[in-house]
């Protein structure tokens, strides 16, 4: 087996590159392949490069929409609940952030769930910010 080495941005290109290429559109596409060129920045390979076939499958087969329009709502004073509509997690994690911290600093707490999101990613960096 050869290795190819490449910068982190040459692999969030080509990631990129990839997911357009196999039915997500931009905003997934970049969110998801940020999230693995995140986690390969943080030396957990597990959850970068090696998770492409996977969101590429997923999109081929159906199980996971590629071009996911994720919806935020405030259910309650301190929960925020992400539809994910079937896309991949960083996207509506992405989109999630600010009105989870939003509700954190006007609640004291705050709680996020997820439903209808196909996930293969990290989620330190979540936890991180």
């Amino acid at each position: 087996m050869s290795k190819v080495h490449m910068s982190l941005e040459e692999a969030r290109a080509l990631a990129t590159e990839c997911l357009l290429h196999n039915g997500c559109d931009e905003a997934n596409a970049h969110a998801a392949a940020d999230r693995m060129i995140q986690a390969e920045g943080d030396l957990c390979h597990s959850h970068g490069l090696f998770r492409l076939p996977w969101y590429v499958a997923g999109v081929k087969s159906g199980r996971a929409n590629g071009n996911a329009n994720p919806r935020v709502e405030q259910l309650a004073p301190a929960v925020i609940r992400v539809d994910g509509d079937g896309g991949f997690a960083p996207l509506g994690q992405a989109l999630a952030h600010q009105p989870l911290v939003d509700c954190a600093r006007k609640n004291g707490i705050a709680a996020l769930a997820f439903v209808n999101m196909f996930h293969i990613a990290a989620m330190w960096p979540e936890v991180e910010k």
